[in-house]
């Protein structure tokens, strides 16, 4: 989970993380989300890991995948910094791998 946006996940860390289960247009997932404490200070990271399958979304994966974004705003008013994709448990940091 290396790109020009995020830099390296290994040096991120978080200075609230909560996590809880969720229905996404009428997927289920996990979702962990952590606040940043990098150069990027109150941009979050949104990590889930599917339930069910998601097909004609902006990510199409089977259950059991793990997803990843950085976020920006609350509530209705969230908006995605760069997209969502498709990562590996291993790619996460601990603190967030912990919370799956």
């Amino acid at each position: 989970m290396s790109d020009d946006q995020t830099g390296n996940a290994a040096a991120l860390t978080f200075r609230k993380i909560t996590a809880h289960d969720g229905t996404w247009l009428g997927q289920r997932a996990r979702v962990v989300v952590g606040l940043m404490t990098t150069v990027r200070d109150g941009d979050r990271v949104v990590v889930k890991q599917w339930h069910d399958a998601a097909i004609g979304q902006d990510v199409e994966h089977p259950a059991g995948t793990i997803t990843y974004a950085r976020i920006t705003g609350v509530g209705y008013e969230v908006s995605y910094i760069e997209p969502e994709r498709v990562v590996t448990r291993e790619e996460l940091p601990p603190e967030i791998q912990d919370r799956l």
